[in-house]
């Protein structure tokens, strides 16, 4: 709980100050970190929740950030937006800019790994699974195997758990029957509900091109 909150272990849980920061991206999920915030309020974690304005002449941002580095300060940021908000608002680079600076603390920190899905097929994979549970601990590791779906690299060969649905090469999802398709291909590295193609939802053919195409790029794509 230390670790969440972005507090030493010196610092108390009971008595801090929790502040969660959504974007104009990440909006739609103002209401939900509300109840959360009410949640946390009862336990003793004074939570509040702020929705960063848009259309800031760069002046104006300015002045916003310095009275915000001053009203949270002492208090733990809470991030409730993607790194890459910052390329469309303004004030989402300003105020990572604080963070950089050390002007406020904000978790999670800014490490743009795990913004994206890769870190949820290495959690399945044969290589790393092992990994996880020594690290883990048999209990976190088995709570994590029923919340994380199964997440499989679109590149290489096709792991052992899609050769026993009798998907050989990648390219055979494309002939399953809808109902045994239900999987959603995503960009291993793009932010978490953006650019998702779910395989039951199109035709054979627009399956197989989207495999080809993830196949095909730079980029790796995950399928879950």
């Amino acid at each position: 709980a230390h670790k969440a909150l972005g507090l030493s272990g010196a610092e108390a849980i009971r008595g801090s100050r929790l502040v969660f920061v959504l974007s104009q991206h990440t909006k739609n999920f103002y209401g939900q970190m509300q109840y959360l915030a009410r949640e946390l309020y009862k336990l003793g974690i004074d939570s509040e929740v702020v929705l960063l304005p848009q259309d800031f002449g760069a002046a104006d941002i300015a002045e916003e950030l310095s009275s915000l580095a001053g009203a949270w300060s002492g208090a733990t940021v809470y991030r409730c937006f993607y790194l890459q908000d910052a390329n469309d608002e303004p004030i989402v680079e300003g105020m990572l800019s604080l963070v950089r600076e050390g002007r406020i603390r904000m978790v999670p920190g800014l490490n743009p790994l795990f913004e994206g899905k890769l870190p949820l097929a290495l959690f399945h994979s044969v290589e790393y699974n092992s990994w996880f549970r020594h690290r883990l601990g048999q209990g976190h590791y088995q709570l994590l195997m029923q919340v994380i779906p199964p997440t499989y690299v679109v590149a290489g060969a096709v792991p052992g758990a899609l050769r026993e649905k009798g998907i050989n090469e990648w390219a055979d999802l494309a002939e399953l029957p809808k109902g045994q398709r239900r999987f959603v291909l995503k960009p291993a590295f793009a932010s978490w509900a953006r650019n998702l193609v779910f395989l039951h939802d199109i035709s054979r053919g627009q399956v197989g091109e989207a495999i080809s195409l993830a196949l095909g790029e730079e980029g790796l794509y995950i399928l879950q």
